[in-house]
């Protein structure tokens, strides 16, 4: 599962803020503000994510140490997630992904967002 950044809204990032809102194109104007937004590839082919798959910013890689229940159908129908570069502590949220290292990556427009699984044999 590939996605690809199309747009950065002026409030997206937040230097001191480890947390990144993703979207799909048909996020609204107020969500694109604050989001990132996603072009996924194939959307016919969806991957179900576990702890411990990884996930690609460009040649970032990310390890997921929880991945909230909410998250694949909110990917799915959405393109919707929120990154969380940090512990996901005591009661996480579950509309995001809390992934490792806890250095939030560099994104900007065109950087590929790679989704990748151990089951798929991608890792």
């Amino acid at each position: 599962m590939q996605s690809t950044v199309i747009q950065i809204g002026k409030d997206a990032i937040d230097k001191a803020d480890p947390v990144v809102i993703l979207f799909g194109e048909t996020a609204t104007e107020a969500l694109q503000n604050v989001s990132v937004i996603q072009r996924f590839q194939q959307t016919d082919r969806w991957t179900d994510l576990r702890r411990g798959d990884a996930v690609f910013f460009d040649e970032q890689e990310y390890t997921i140490a929880f991945i909230g229940s909410s998250v694949h159908e909110n990917l799915r129908s959405l393109g919707h997630t929120t990154f969380m570069f940090k512990s996901e502590g005591e009661e996480p949220l579950e509309t995001s992904i809390y992934s490792a290292p806890y250095t939030r990556p560099a994104i900007m427009d065109g950087t590929t967002i790679m989704y990748k699984t151990k089951v798929e044999g991608d890792l």
